[in-house]
Parts: C-alpha cells; structure tokens; sequence
C-alpha cells in the first residue's frame, strides 16, 4: 500500500516535533549534506511518534513513520572510520533502513569532510584521538615507516561500543556496504538468551564467509589491537544477505598510504603468531598462502595453525578457510593432486559447498567426470548459510551439474573401434556399449 507522501523544502527538527501524524507517512526531506536538518535530529523529533524507518539517497532523506506506540532502538550502527567520505556515506545509505541507532567514531586524524558526513547521519558522532585509546603519541603520528600511524583497533571500537543504547550492534566498516539482508530486526527479535550474534556473509572479491562479529549483543567488548575481534562463547545464528567489501571510493594516495600500513601490520602480526597468539597465526598464515609467497612457508604456517586447533571446535571455520585456500593455490598452480588433498581435508569440519565444487573440477580437469558430477551433486545438495564461499565457483554448481550430467548422457565416439561409450545418470560407466 503506497504511502501519503509529505515533502519538505525547508524543514527543521521543531517542525518535524510539531507534526501531526494521523495515519502512516513518508517524509522526502533535503539530505543533511545539501542543507536539510542532520538525521539524528530528524530521529529524535519523530521516534515519540512511533515507528519510523530512514533510506536516502544523495540529494534526499526518506523517514516513513507509522503512527503509534514508539518503539525502543534495537540495533545500532556501530562504527570507526577515517579519511573516507564517500565510502562512508555509501555504507550509510545501505544501513539506514536496518538500524535504528548510529554510532560513529571519527579517528582525530581524518579529514574534515569525513567527520561532516558522519555528523550529518549518526545519533553520536565523536573524535578520538591518542590518549583516548591509551597510545602514545609517537606511536600514533604518521612517519615514514608508518604512513598512518598506528592505532589499537579494539580499544577504538570499544569507544563507540559503551555509547551504543540498542541491545545489538552491527559492524560494517567504510570500504564496505550492504548489499542484500534479511529483515535483521526480525531475526534478533527472535534470537534466544542462548544466541550471542549471527554470521553475516562477508564478500571481498571471489570469496565469501559468515562473521559473526558483524552483527552481535551489544554488551560484547573487542580485544585484540591489530586484529581486533569480537570473542564470545554464546551460539551464533546464520542470517541472510551480503557485505560486501569495496575499496573502489578510496583515493589513489590514501590506498598507497593504507597498503603501506597494511604491511607493518602484517610485520606485527608475524611477531605475535611466534609469541603463540592463534589469532595472529591464522591472519599471517591466510596471507602467506592467499599470496604468490613461498608455498612450502604457506603449508608450514597453515599446518601450524590447523594442529592446534580441534576439529569441529569453534574455529572450525578458520580450520577449513585456511585448507581450502590452500586448494586453491595448488588448483591455480595445476597441481591437482594436492589441491585434491587441501580440499578433502577442509571437509573435515563438516560439508563445504565451495569444498565440493573445487572437488567436481578436479575430478574434471582429471577426466572422470563420473566423480566431477558426484562431488557436484554434494555441493547443490547443500543450503546456503554458513559455510565458506567462493560465489565465483559456488554460484555456477547448478549449471556445472547440468553440463556434466549432460556430458554424461551424450554418446561419445571411441577413440579405437570405431564404438560408441553410453553413459547416462543411472547406468554404470565403466563397461562401454557397442553402437546398437
């Protein structure tokens, strides 16, 4: 049912707190970057007035309201960001209609059109600087060996996290956005005492996983400087949608000044996997077989960190991404045999669609095609939800059973006595049969 529309040229939070709302609304005011009042503003004055729902888009601000009992934040937004306008303003349009709270930290040396964006769309809006996170200064001011300065991630994030009101805090960082959901609030309305967060998928280019960081109670706290992250013990949830990681809006000279930094961090990280810290041995072994680095370091870091971790245990996932990172090296390296191997050994935490597929291709690339279509029968037997993917191999098992169960069934002439080999889904292939 399409909704009375109430458009403002010149609008300001008293006369939307003046506004009598008799029956459901959209409201189209100026975006808050083209002169119309900042959302939190807008927010504040209709929230009294039941329940309201924002989208925008870059010239306007849509707020629908359904006039009734107002209803308590559930989910915020909870975010740290620097020197990245348009992508956070990106992220913002893709999140506004999920969450009904936004918190947003502006590290103290950004630029100033990053902390405007944030100020014009979040409930809070604040900037940190060194001593709010306990880091000296010399550590914290750019040099030439660290183009950015450093920054302890967890403790900027626990910043905007004791500012958040709702109960639970979605996670996405301004390189990404959202680009599918569930109805998130629909899901943690629903979620027991038993449940601590859900894995929302996370796509950066060909690959894919549920984090369950992104979407988790408020009441969590991060640890970790480098490679902050976010521990609790309770159950994780699959949920439903996309986000998707998109570095495309950065300057050329910020991605310089960010991948030189990427690498100190990384230097870092290779010092606290020796010290025996799981969580900096698993990034440092995710990046040297992700990389054209040596394969036989790669193997040794992924052994390393799969030998201390327990089958089936909470980790399982990190287990079986590391595995199938490996088959794919080994598979882009022509090695198929060992890419054979990597991926049979990430089933061992369980079924994996993206396991499966790498299976049927190697079977393929082997020419038997008969195990090509059982290991992609595997793969579309499988829902989607939580395991890890590569959409670039997963998206295509459908059709690629198709076009082997065809293969299949079409009559191929023999290389020898001029005799025709039938094969089809039902019959057995290993006896051909003469041409009738």
């Amino acid at each position: 049912m399409s909704r009375p529309i109430i458009d403002f040229e010149t609008v300001t939070a008293d006369n939307l707190a003046e506004l009598e709302l008799p029956e459901p609304v959209r409201l189209v005011l100026p975006s808050p970057r083209r002169g119309g009042p900042k959302l939190g503003d807008v927010r504040a004055a209709l929230a009294p007035k039941g329940c309201v729902r924002f989208s925008a888009s870059g010239v306007r601000l849509f707020a629908d309201v359904d006039p009734g009992e107002p209803e308590a934040p559930l989910i915020a937004l909870d975010t740290i960001a620097r020197s990245d306008a348009d992508g956070l303003e990106r992220m913002l349009f893709s999140v506004l209609p999920h969450v009904d709270e936004i918190v947003l930290g502006i590290d103290g040396r950004s630029d100033d059109e990053t902390l405007a964006v944030a100020r014009a769309y979040a409930d809070t809006a604040f900037v940190f600087e060194a001593a709010d996170i306990g880091m000296p200064l010399e550590d914290w001011n750019p040099t030439e060996a660290n183009p950015r300065g450093k920054i302890d991630f967890a403790a900027a994030r626990n910043l905007g996290r004791v500012r958040v009101k709702a109960p639970w805090a979605l996670v996405i960082d301004s390189d990404e956005y959202l680009g599918e959901a569930d109805d998130m609030r629909k899901h943690v309305r629903g979620a027991g005492d038993d449940v601590g967060g859900f894995g929302v998928p996370v796509r950066l280019g060909t690959f894919e996983h549920p984090d369950g960081q992104r979407l988790a109670r408020t009441r969590y706290r991060w640890t970790e400087a480098s490679h902050n992250q976010l521990l609790y013990s309770e159950r994780r949830l699959p949920i439903g949608g996309r986000i998707v990681c998109d570095t495309s809006l950065r300057t050329l000279a910020e991605q310089a000044k960010r991948n030189a930094q990427r690498q100190v961090g990384i230097e870092e990280m290779v010092a606290d996997a020796a010290k025996g810290n799981l969580t900096a041995l698993f990034h440092v072994a995710k990046h040297s077989a992700g990389v054209d680095d040596d394969i036989n370091e790669a193997v040794r870091l992924v052994e390393s960190y799969r030998l201390k971790i327990e089958p089936h245990s909470p980790l399982a996932d990190e287990r079986a991404w590391l595995a199938l990172t490996m088959a794919f090296r080994y598979f882009n390296e022509d090695n198929l045999g060992e890419a054979d191997r990597w991926a049979v050994r990430a089933l061992l935490d369980g079924p994996r669609m993206t396991a499966f597929c790498l299976l049927g291709d190697i079977a393929e690339c082997d020419g038997d095609l008969v195990r090509a279509r059982g290991w992609y029968e595997c793969a579309c037997a499988l829902t989607e939800g939580q395991q890890i993917e590569w959409p670039g191999v997963t998206e295509l098992r459908y059709g690629r059973l198709s076009g082997i169960r065809k293969a299949l069934a079409v009559p191929e002439r023999a290389r020898e006595v001029g005799q025709l080999e039938i094969i089809d889904d039902d019959a057995h292939p290993d006896k051909p049969s003469p041409l009738p």
